[in-house]
């Protein structure tokens, strides 16, 4: 998205649109996929010597569970989008994609669930434990890849 010093008169101007998924980079990505458009509603103004963007950047992305590896959908916001852009010089276009762009990616979980109560893969098989039980036998240990720590003398 670009905005035109020009189109901008006192008071601001809104702007209500979206931009292809593609300025989220996340092609290449094996954890997020990025199916629908970033959409925005902004206001800029000129104030002093500086452009001030602000409003809410949305998108809706797809995203591996990080504890059972299944896609889901989720909605990424960021209801408070505020820039600013120093005016100097020639400037007449301002860019903002790369803005946009991190916003969403700002906002995005770290550690992407499907739900608060994923039960997460089998340990000993890879089952994913939210389509049922794995019938694996439990283990001996309660602690799984750690409990060897337990056997640690001080």
């Amino acid at each position: 998205m670009q905005i035109n010093l020009s189109h901008i008169q006192e008071g601001g101007r809104a702007y209500e649109g979206e931009e292809p998924a593609g300025i989220l980079d996340v092609e290449n990505d094996p954890f997020v996929r990025a199916p629908a458009p970033v959409r925005y509603d902004l206001l800029a103004e000129v104030v002093s010597q500086e452009l001030l963007v602000q409003g809410r950047v949305e998108t809706e992305l797809q995203m591996a569970c990080s504890r059972c590896g299944e896609f889901f959908s989720t909605r990424v916001c960021d209801s408070s989008f505020l820039r600013a852009y120093e005016l100097t010089g020639e400037v007449s276009l301002v860019d903002l994609d790369g803005d946009l762009r991190e916003a969403i990616l700002l906002k995005m979980p770290l550690f992407a669930l499907c739900s608060p109560d994923c039960r997460g893969l089998c340990s000993q098989c890879g089952s994913n434990l939210n389509r049922g039980s794995c019938g694996c036998a439990p283990s001996a240990t309660d602690g799984g890849a750690w409990s060897v720590l337990d056997e640690l003398k001080w």
